[in-house]
């Protein structure tokens, strides 16, 4: 009866050594797949920073043309103020050498 025990208990021991064993190695196998998705949602974060940064650098690009654009258009706008104002003073000495005339 005692050696039915102690069989009993070392079949038991057995049986949680196993336990244990199973329960490492499944727990390992999740730690590999974090660590595998880990990796993968670091690389997909860099791909994104670096889509980021690149819009980032268009939209820069854009906005320095459209500052250009906007300053040209200003410059060629006080051009043509300018070339107005002198028209304007051509016709008002026409206007008053014709009314002296």
């Amino acid at each position: 009866a005692l050696k039915a025990a102690g069989a009993t208990r070392q079949d038991q021991a057995t049986s949680s050594d196993a336990e244990l064993r199973d329960a490492v190695a499944q727990a390992e196998m999740r730690c590999r797949l974090l660590e595998s998705d880990k990796r993968e949602l670091e690389e997909l974060l860099l791909a994104a920073e670096d889509e980021k940064d690149a819009a980032v650098e268009e939209v820069e690009a854009a906005l320095k043309e459209s500052q250009r654009d906007y300053q040209s258009t200003r410059e060629e706008r006080d051009e043509l103020a300018s070339k107005v104002r002198l028209l304007q003073e051509d016709l008002n000495d026409l206007a008053d050498a014709h009314a002296a005339a």
